[in-house]
């Protein structure tokens, strides 16, 4: 036992760098948790966008490559 310490307080100054350290490692956890979540939720958006573009780009495509085939129709058979 440490001088000057006297009616438990020292298992009293563990107890609260105890729960210090338990408060301490569940803010931890909790601030990980939110990074994780955030992270996630930024590449879902992202990837949504990616994807939303490049269906928009394949249709494009299409639709045009759809018009030059029926003009060349159309010319064929003028």
């Amino acid at each position: 036992m440490a001088p000057n310490c006297g009616g438990g307080c020292c298992s009293r100054l563990a107890e609260i760098v105890v729960v210090v350290v338990v408060v301490i490692g569940l803010v931890v956890v909790v601030v990980v948790v939110v990074v994780v979540v955030v992270v996630v939720v930024v590449v879902v958006v992202v990837v949504e966008v990616v994807v939303e573009e490049v269906v928009v780009a394949v249709a494009l495509v299409v639709f045009v490559d759809v018009v030059a085939i029926e003009a060349l129709i159309v010319v064929v058979t003028v």
